[in-house]
């Protein structure tokens, strides 16, 4: 890990580091990029023509918390591999500093964006911004569309009738997402960041899956507040630079100042914030951090980096499966392979077959598999959830074996065995089994 970082830092971040810092430098004091969309106009660029040109078409906005560029690059392939339709990655430019509470109110509709440098607080078009009610009733003012805001993890947790029940009434959904900057801003778990992009990628995927397959979304936009920067060796003294000993100063993190006026000196990067009056966003150069006491230096956010302020945009236009079309993604298939459907034991095994090997449009599969009382959806096992992912040619090196324990002490006479997707709910297996236990296993284990 030690060389790939040298490796990383060396070959990659310096070199982009000296060419960003001779492109910052002609800036000037003003934040802005020409041909480069800002993310303040995340709404009107992207979002706001699905409604112009339709009074019947929904939008949802996936708005994950720190996804950097880099990350989502990952994600888009994904996608792409996995669900039929089109994505396709572009960039903005993320506004300064790049923390959460100002990138969140970039990404919302509305003309005037305004940071209240004394609490902290970030206004559009003078409603604050902060929770999710707030961030519902401004959604619905300035798209003038019936709109909500719901969190990822708790859309992941609905069934899919439960999910279209909170969705059904609205055409603009801003879900929030956050996994990266949860793990990666606290100093106990900053080093596990990037096992934290790894999650975020999945979770995000089995968000669009939902979405498309069980909520009927067709328009979707993943986006992000900011980026960040990570190195996994301890930050070293030389790698920070003193807070300057001024009174002008309104703000300090690692990253960024926030002054009332510009502090010149050759360190620095020094831009005027036009959502904020006479207020500076003050940078230190290259991947330098302010020399700030406690932990938490590794995994930042707030300058001016390019890994902090190129914000991606996924658009994703999602296609309806066209009857017997071979040429689109597929999920593989399963299949149960035992001797016979019968239970003798409350612990008991049985094995299934991924069917097809996950290559060119096959893609992998989530699934849950138990047994079902006969006249209810009622569990009678725990529930199992399966990943077939196996890119193997061979059937026998696609098996998984899954492990089964009957949950009740007086279970019935005949059950099914119900294997389902785990995306949408949709069956995928449904047999008759037969639970013929001995007497002894009325008494467990004793």
């Amino acid at each position: 890990m030690a060389i790939v970082e040298k490796v990383y830092r060396k070959s990659y971040l310096d070199a982009w580091r000296r060419l960003w810092e001779d492109w910052s430098d002609s800036l000037g004091e003003k934040w802005e990029v020409t041909g480069v969309p800002s993310q303040t106009r995340f709404y009107r660029e992207n979002v706001l023509p699905i409604f112009d040109r339709s009074d019947r078409e929904k939008a949802f906005v996936i708005i994950s918390d720190a996804l950097r560029y880099e990350v989502a690059k990952e994600l888009e392939e994904v996608i792409k591999k996995e669900l039929r339709g089109d994505a396709n990655l572009n960039a903005q430019l993320g506004v300064l500093p790049s923390v959460t509470r100002l990138g969140m109110a970039a990404l919302l509709p509305g003309v005037k964006l305004e940071l209240v440098p004394k609490n902290g607080d970030v206004k559009v078009d003078g409603m604050s911004t902060k929770g999710s009610l707030t961030r519902q009733k401004l959604l619905i003012q300035n798209s003038k569309v019936e709109a909500t805001v719901i969190d990822a993890g708790d859309l992941l947790a609905m069934t899919s009738e439960e999910g279209r029940n909170a969705i059904s009434s609205y055409r603009l959904v801003y879900i929030y997402h956050n996994v990266i900057d949860a793990i990666g801003d606290k100093p106990a778990s900053e080093r596990q960041v990037f096992t934290a992009c790894d999650d975020a990628i999945q979770e995000i995927v089995r968000l669009v899956k939902k979405i498309c397959n069980s909520l009927n979304g067709t328009n979707l936009f993943i986006t992000s507040d900011h980026g960040f920067l990570y190195q996994r060796r301890p930050v070293q003294e030389a790698e920070k630079r003193p807070i300057p000993n001024s009174e002008v100063i309104l703000e300090s993190k690692r990253r960024y100042l926030l002054t009332s006026e510009i502090i010149p000196e050759p360190s620095l990067l020094n831009f005027s914030l036009p959502y904020a009056e006479k207020t500076f966003a003050v940078i230190p150069r290259g991947t330098l951090r302010f020399g700030i006491q406690g932990a938490g230096s590794q995994f930042v956010h707030g300058g001016a980096s390019l890994q902090e302020i190129c914000v991606p945009i996924i658009t994703y236009h999602h296609k309806r499966a066209a009857k017997d079309d071979e040429g689109l993604a597929r999920k593989v298939n399963v299949q149960v392979s035992v001797r016979e459907r019968r239970v003798t034991n409350n612990r008991f095994s049985l094995t299934l077959v991924q069917a097809d090997a996950v290559k060119g449009r096959w893609r992998s599969r989530q699934i849950t598999v138990a047994l079902y009382h006969t006249d209810s959806n009622t569990p009678i096992t725990d529930v199992k959830k399966i990943e077939l992912s196996s890119s193997s040619p061979h059937p026998s090196e696609r098996e998984n074996t899954v492990r089964l324990t009957i949950a009740t002490s007086n279970p019935p006479t005949r059950a099914l065995l119900i294997i389902r997707d785990a995306d949408d709910d949709s069956e995928l297996v449904r047999e008759d089994w037969t639970i013929s236990l001995s007497i002894a296993n009325d008494f467990g284990d004793f």
